[in-house]
């Protein structure tokens, strides 16, 4: 049986640590947003070969720049939240290329994943498509296709539904990799486990960082100094509620 994540006092330990370390969090942040408007397409020409090059240049930024500072990101939170001084230095553990390979194949795993609920949403029409033309077909073809559309609406209700589910069950996922190096697929069974009989208190928390980080942007960004470095700090404190401290 897990323990329960107690969320005043997470939310409470979340903030106690934000003074002492918004710097960091805030030069790394600043950085993991330029890495979107690095100009990849001036350097090379817009035709031929060059396409090619801009498409390769932009995914290279994107694996070895943008998501390794998104993922620093988290690594500093968890820190943070273990009572560590962070320095941007720290930074390194993320731009690791056994890192950054066991992060990609995360996401391949995602993926397919994901692509189950997605052949269900479409197996009624695909299953309608072959008999289309059929005498009984034509003369209902009105009623089956709002069955159809209905029973098309429900199935993405219950995929969207899965979905959502499946990203608070592997929260968890990328501290796993960072701090103990798991491969994907053991990372997201030991989130998977850490996350039990936690998911409703765990979507709570992530509808505060939601409802801080939206609020934060009617302050012209300002205080995203202090409510971003908060929300990762509280991501790290979960991770080691449900992870560090149950070892």
């Amino acid at each position: 049986m897990n323990p329960t994540l107690p969320i005043t006092e997470t939310i409470k330990s979340a903030w106690s640590k934000v003074k002492s370390s918004k710097s960091t969090f805030f030069i790394v942040f600043v950085c993991y947003i330029a890495s979107y408007f690095i100009p990849v397409a001036k350097i090379f020409p817009h035709e031929g070969v060059g396409k090619i090059l801009i498409a390769v240049a932009s995914i290279g930024v994107i694996v070895f720049i943008t998501y390794p500072l998104q993922w620093s990101l988290f690594y500093l939170g968890i820190q943070r939240a273990m009572d560590m001084n962070i320095k941007l230095n720290m930074i390194k553990q993320a731009f690791k290329l056994n890192v950054i390979l066991k992060m990609f194949g995360y996401v391949l795993l995602i993926f397919a994943i994901m692509l189950v609920p997605c052949v269900f949403l479409w197996l009624p029409k695909l299953v309608f498509l072959p008999i289309a033309n059929s005498s009984f077909i034509g003369s209902n073809l009105n009623t089956i296709m709002k069955l159809l559309t209905a029973l098309s609406y429900i199935l993405g209700m219950v995929t969207g539904v899965f979905a959502f589910y499946l990203v608070i069950r592997f929260k968890l996922v990328y501290g796993l990799i960072l701090m103990k190096g798991l491969n994907p697929w053991a990372a997201i069974k030991a989130s998977y486990k850490a996350t039990q009989s936690n998911v409703c208190r765990i979507i709570l928390l992530l509808i505060l960082m939601l409802f801080i980080l939206a609020v934060s942007a009617f302050s012209l960004g300002i205080a995203y100094v202090w409510t971003v470095p908060f929300c990762l700090i509280l991501y790290g404190e979960i991770y080691k509620r449900l992870v560090v401290m149950q070892e």
